[in-house]
């Protein structure tokens, strides 16, 4: 349980696993922890050991050292994991009806930029285009099977698969899957 039976007292006992956590995935020492934070290694042992609660501003420097907010330090996991799934159905296509060319938007985050995950599939050999996206735009496409032809501009970049191709999307662009192995994969657009 995430709270003690008063509300307005936090229960921190998670949080010296999530600080052993990220020091761990980036390989990080005590030491080198309580150098960036300013926090001594003395007292993030205890914070992970659970021996100790730390202050708001220990908090805040530790938050600062792992470049993550304080509200996501402190946040319960329940609260902070923001998980959602999705699988590809009807209601989340957004290609033509009846084309050979499916797609569907299976995220669209908006957070410092916009993220959209699109998962897409030939049906039969055919094309489809795409207008510019907006200026900047990244368009990272993983070829799952098949091989798929694109055309940027004029350009014409054959893609094979297990294949991640990165490419501006603010050009209007087109995907083509004209063999007999038909393409499928994702693709993300981040701008």
């Amino acid at each position: 349980m995430p709270f003690t039976d008063n509300k307005n007292d936090l229960n921190l006992d998670y949080l010296g696993t999530f600080i052993r956590s990220f020091r761990s995935a980036k390989g990080e020492s005590l030491q080198v922890l309580a150098q960036r934070s300013g926090v001594s290694k003395s007292m993030i042992a205890q914070i992970e050991s659970g021996k100790t609660s730390p202050t708001i501003s220990v908090l805040a420097k530790l938050a600062q050292a792992m470049e993550i907010s304080l509200r996501d330090l402190v946040q319960p996991p329940e609260h902070s994991l923001n998980l959602h799934s999705t699988r590809p159905d009807d209601n989340n296509v957004v290609s033509k009806k009846n084309s050979v060319f499916v797609c569907h938007l299976l995220a669209n985050e908006q957070r410092h930029f916009c993220t959209k995950v699109y998962r897409f599939y030939f049906t039969a050999p055919g094309k489809t285009s795409f207008a510019a996206n907006k200026p900047g735009s990244q368009k990272h496409l993983w070829l799952e099977e098949g091989t798929l032809t694109v055309y940027i501009a004029n350009k014409r970049i054959l893609i094979p698969e297990q294949t991640l191709t990165t490419f501006n999307a603010s050009i209007p662009h087109r995907f083509d899957s004209a063999t007999q192995k038909l393409a499928r994969g994702l693709f993300f657009v981040v701008y």
